[in-house]
């Protein structure tokens, strides 16, 4: 006994292989021309940032930023180590009366 295949499904393999490939290339199309637009970014001038309220942070400035922010990080990574220690606490104080209690 032969299986034979459905010849609908042929004719529409071709076009549906057809459509991606199209679409594969109007895509590839698109992508080239979003990174030659993004490449040019606009530059603020000094006097325009001083208009705007915008002056731009130094290095010093940034530094500090970063140092602040890592130091609140090692803070809240304490804290949940230390919420973490007691919870494991409490569940093993947990499972001793269970099986104390069973």
């Amino acid at each position: 006994m032969a299986l034979t295949g459905n010849p609908l499904l042929k004719l529409l393999v071709v076009p549906v292989v057809i459509g991606a490939i199209l679409i594969g290339v109007s895509m590839m199309g698109k992508k080239e021309s979003a990174q030659s637009q993004g490449a040019a970014t606009p530059t603020v001038t000094s006097e325009e940032a001083a208009t705007l309220g915008i002056d731009g942070d130094t290095p010093a400035d940034t530094l500090r930023t970063i140092v602040a922010e890592s130091r609140q990080l090692k803070d809240q990574i304490s804290k949940v180590i230390q919420e973490n220690d007691s919870l494991k606490a409490a569940n093993e104080n947990l499972q001793g009366r269970l099986r104390s209690g069973a």
